[in-house]
């Protein structure tokens, strides 16, 4: 099994705690579903700032990125999947990427 990195981009606006709690509901349910798979849950992000050798400037906009995880699956396309299932698509994109693996 390959890992893969979910990134999240984009954040909800929820219009009250219960908009909220229904959507850390469907998370949890989406967690659920894929079990072990899951390797790391990740965090989110509050947030970010750009850093480049021009400088450093407040980044993101209305679609940064607001989180990441890491997955395993036998290929690229069971990782699409798994990301197309998952509620953080109602507010925003998720990036999949496979994971190199550096030997140093």
């Amino acid at each position: 099994m390959k890992q893969y990195v979910f990134a999240y981009y984009g954040e909800p606006k929820f219009k009250n705690p219960d908009d909220g709690k229904k959507h850390m509901a469907e998370w949890g349910a989406w967690m659920k579903l894929l079990g072990k798979v899951m390797v790391n849950p990740g965090v989110p992000l509050k947030a970010t700032k750009t850093v480049s050798f021009k400088g450093v400037k407040d980044s993101g906009g209305s679609n940064r990125l607001t989180g990441y995880s890491v997955i395993e699956a036998k290929n690229f396309q069971d990782a699409v999947k798994m990301a197309k299932k998952c509620p953080h698509l109602k507010f925003g994109t998720i990036d999949v990427g496979e994971a190199m693996d550096m030997k140093m």
